[in-house]
């Protein structure tokens, strides 16, 4: 989930810096952020990987964390909101799809 939340702290960089807002993209840089989430995201697969024994919710979980960790890489210059929007509740519906279709 902290993979996925970290690219706002990105779209509200301008907006945190003008209130004076300590958030991680104010207070390490948005480049810093991105790597941040990437990280969040490998340890995600990386318990994946440890933890699951079902293949069918492996594979559901191995495409959010595809679809989690291309968002995030794509996440370099300032978006328009509705790639945020959708981005991140297109990776809880995929989920969710994925799960309620395959299961």
């Amino acid at each position: 989930m902290a993979a996925i939340c970290l690219p706002f702290d990105n779209r509200d960089i301008e907006i945190d810096k003008k209130e004076n807002i300590k958030t991680l993209a104010v207070l390490f840089g948005s480049k810093r952020v991105n790597l941040i989430a990437f990280i969040f995201s490998l340890l995600y697969l990386t318990f994946l990987i440890i933890t699951e024994v079902d293949s069918i919710i492996f594979t559901i979980n191995l495409i959010v964390f595809l679809a989690c960790t291309l968002f995030i890489l794509k996440n370099n210059n300032p978006r328009n909101e509705y790639y945020y929007t959708a981005g991140i509740d297109g990776i809880l519906l995929l989920k969710g799809i994925l799960c309620y279709t395959l299961i």
